[in-house]
């Protein structure tokens, strides 16, 4: 986006077009804080539970030694998504071309035995739908 822009945070001025804006993670904070003392809906505890998925499979890439542009690629990611200011429910759409956080898991499936990669797939598959379904059917929450 900078090099279309011809502006290096050009990526955060077209965002600020569509109401986002960078706040260093005080809305995320807020929103986990919301979240422990009060409640809220069901796209919002998953939204929480991928972004700490996400935190926590950057910690294992770093713990795995991943290369380094892995690394800061997925880092920068996670900076992008957790200091935004918006949409709460939005993050796992900004952490999807994450894929790098996944290599811990994807090392982990193949060193497991087909049987619990096959149970595994078809559970996450299941969830899959009945998230989607749900998404499209009941909830009211912008993605």
């Amino acid at each position: 986006m900078g090099l279309r822009t011809h502006d290096l945070t050009g990526y955060f001025r077209v965002q600020s077009l569509r109401g986002s804006r960078f706040d260093f993670g005080h809305y995320t904070a807020h929103m986990f804080k919301h979240l422990i003392v009060g409640h809220d809906t069901l796209v919002v505890y998953l939204s929480a539970g991928i972004v700490l998925g996400c935190v926590l499979l950057f910690v294992l890439g770093v713990l795995d030694r991943q290369p380094l542009p892995l690394l800061v690629y997925s880092g920068i990611l996670l900076v992008i998504a957790l200091g935004d200011a918006h949409f709460f429910t939005s993050r796992p759409r900004l952490l999807l071309p994450a894929f790098p956080l996944l290599l811990p898991f994807a090392l982990s499936l193949a060193r497991a035995q087909r049987r619990t990669v096959v149970v595994l797939l078809i559970g996450l598959a299941g969830f899959s739908l009945f998230y989607g379904t749900y998404l499209l059917t009941v909830s009211h929450e912008a993605l």
